[in-house]
């Protein structure tokens, strides 16, 4: 029987040594480098696809000490791999090989955990790539969206029935809108809250600006916004503000040839009489718009609760009064208009203040009869007074009692029978009266002939005071694009709308269009007469002619800092600002200021003695001309509501008068 073999056994000794010793025979030098480069190379492949696919670093933690991980989180100091030769006199070594082990363990932990913040940050960025990526593709893609009659598109901003009228919108800051289209018309504050900006309507794809997209429709710049626009038409609409809060209103847009006016549909029951008494509302109780009443054709005059303000003049009462009054104009205007040529050139130096912009002398025309002589008087006396120059001003007086006084006042002025003879003498007892129409028909007359003189005209009421010479403001480079400019009103009525221009204070320009346009306003004067308003015929004729050729008119906007104040920020206090720089702060004046909104001239001179702006005595009776004029102003309070030069605590306020004093 074959004996069976067998390994040689251990040598003598402790067997567990051996097999230590046998495990462990000590490895050669290019060993050791192998596996070490091998293991380095293997572990940096795997942190590197680690970082690439996102998954879990699962790389050996038998980390060499020369890799780039080790480079990153270097190693403790006392990490440096050591030679086991363990023997049996090493024995009492093995504890410490241990403890040399744990501290090895806790070195790599340490650098596992630096390898994993190193992760957390790589995925930190790489996500932030790719957030960047997305918003790149979302601004291309969004380029690219189809407008409402491009082919494709499957969620268009309008729908298709209505592709060619309007495919898209952005919408721009109203003050950025305003300063690169001015249209001219006063604007009020903006509002915050719905009114801040202003919508655009795009018509055809090739009118949307390159920077236009789904997600930035808002808030583009005007010029941007239109950069592509070839026409851009304005639309004034009011604002759905606590005013109009029960305005139900709908805008519609046609297709169809363009249209320059706007056609107005209220619900309002049937209109009884074709006539309702002149300058009178028609008579309803409260607002008449109702749902239950069909929508019927309106003018641009009704208010939003119906009610409007009668515009057709009678003809027995108003139009054959008229006509006899611009026969006799019209049958003596060659003759008349020679002799206003003529006195032009015997009264007023020419030409020395002409420039560049004004290719047209520029004189001041005013108009007054006897009963507004006293505002005029004062306006000399007080411009004396500031030693302004008044050589530029002609004065067409409607009688021979106001003539005579600007003869004493040395104001040149012009009276003609056959023209003013029917005019009244007296003065307008309130705003609107008969007195008060006659004489804004005189205020058409006296412009249509000094323009048809070849003349620019700066007019204004007699209730107007200068602080500077006004007409440096006119004959800027700046003001040269504007045919026709106003002061601000400051009513916004539905009749003096969008302009609301003041017709106590303006300047013409003397061209082809300005011509025509007072040619035809003079032949509104039963118009003028029946509204018993110069203004709102005014704005009805400035409405058509902005339209219809292309008139171009400024209106100041009223507030704090208009260089052409009026009664609107003499009555409100949120423009009071304005005279406390005048009596309170640095003495900072504007250019004028109009005595307007006012009920008649009474008050006009109360007002004017509380500002310290009156300069005649409590009667004119004792003295003439120049010799009224008073050194100093004729200063009394008559209202604690009112501005004031000085401080008026003792002067009355309105009964249950809640708001506040100026001083």
């Amino acid at each position: 029987m074959p004996s069976k073999s067998h390994a040689s056994p251990p040598p003598s000794g402790n067997n567990s040594i051996g097999r230590i010793q046998l495990q462990k025979r000590p490895r050669s030098s290019l060993e050791r480098s192998s596996i070490t480069l091998v293991g380095a190379l293997a572990y940096v492949f795997g942190v590197i696809t680690g970082m690439l696919s996102r998954q879990s670093m699962t790389a050996s933690l038998s980390v060499q000490w020369d890799s780039p991980v080790a480079q990153l989180c270097p190693p403790p100091s006392h990490m440096k791999r050591k030679k086991m030769n363990v023997t049996m006199q090493e024995n009492r070594r093995i504890k410490e090989e241990q403890d040399q082990q744990w501290k090895e363990r806790q070195g790599l932990e340490e650098q596992v955990q630096c390898i994993h913040q190193l992760r957390n940050q790589t995925v930190a960025l790489e996500k932030q790539l790719e957030e960047l990526r997305e918003q790149i593709q979302n601004l291309q893609k969004a380029s690219s969206i189809p407008t409402s009659n491009q082919k494709g598109n499957d969620d268009p901003m309008f729908p298709k029935t209505v592709n060619q009228l309007v495919v898209d919108y952005a919408t721009v800051p109203r003050d950025d809108f305003n300063d690169l289209m001015d249209i001219g018309v006063p604007y009020d504050e903006t509002t915050q809250g719905g009114g801040e900006d202003v919508l655009l309507l795009y018509t055809t794809p090739g009118a949307v600006p390159a920077v236009h997209s789904k997600i930035n429709r808002s808030g583009l710049n005007a010029t941007t916004a239109m950069e592509n626009c070839n026409v851009v038409k304005v639309i004034l609409q009011d604002r759905h503000d606590r005013r109009r809060m029960g305005v139900k209103q709908c805008i519609a847009i046609v297709p169809n040839w363009d249209s320059y006016y706007v056609h107005n549909f209220q619900r309002l029951p049937k209109q009884e009489s074709e006539f309702n008494l002149p300058g009178e509302y028609l008579k309803a109780p409260g607002h008449v718009v109702d749902a239950k009443f069909p929508l019927r054709y309106t003018s641009r005059n009704h208010e939003d609760n119906g009610n409007y303000y009668e515009k057709v003049p009678r003809v027995e009462w108003f139009s054959r009064p008229f006509y006899r009054v611009l026969a006799g104009y019209l049958q003596n205007f060659d003759r008349v208009l020679d002799e206003v040529r003529t006195f032009i050139e015997n009264n007023v130096t020419i030409a020395d203040n002409m420039t560049a912009t004004n290719k047209k002398q520029t004189l001041v025309v005013m108009t007054v009869n006897k009963g507004q002589s006293l505002l005029f008087h004062n306006f000399v006396c007080h411009s004396r007074k500031l030693g302004l120059d008044l050589s530029h001003i002609i004065m067409f007086a409607t009688d021979k009692v106001a003539l005579e006084l600007c003869r004493d006042l040395g104001i040149p002025a012009f009276y003609d029978e056959s023209i003013y003879g029917d005019f009244p003498e007296e003065s307008a007892r309130e705003y609107g009266d008969y007195t008060f129409g006659k004489m804004m028909l005189a205020k058409v007359i006296c412009v249509h002939l000094v323009l048809y003189s070849n003349y620019n005209v700066l007019f204004e009421d007699v209730d107007v005071l200068w602080f500077k010479n006004p007409l440096e403001i006119f004959e800027s480079p700046e003001l040269e694009e504007w045919d026709m400019i106003f002061q601000d009103d400051g009513s916004r009525q539905t009749r003096f709308r969008p302009y609301s221009a003041n017709s106590g204070f303006y300047f013409v320009r003397n061209n082809e269009i300005t011509r025509f346009f007072f040619s035809t306003f003079l032949r509104m004067g039963d118009v003028i007469d029946s509204d018993h308003s110069h203004q709102s015929a005014l704005t009805s004729l400035i409405n058509e002619f902005a339209s219809w050729k292309g008139l171009r008119v400024k209106v100041y906007p009223h507030g704090p800092n208009n260089p052409f104040p009026g009664g609107v920020e003499f009555h409100r206090p949120a423009s009071w600002d304005l005279f406390r720089r005048m009596f309170q702060d640095n003495n900072t004046y504007p250019y004028i200021f109009h005595m307007s909104w006012t009920l008649n001239m009474d008050d006009k001179i109360k007002h004017y003695q509380q500002l310290g702006m009156w300069y005649l005595p409590n009667t004119t009776e004792s003295c003439s001309g120049l010799d009224c004029c008073l050194e100093e102003p004729n200063f009394v309070c008559h209202y604690g509501d009112k501005p004031s030069m000085f401080p008026c605590p003792d002067a009355p306020v309105p009964v249950g008068y809640t708001g506040e004093r100026f001083w």
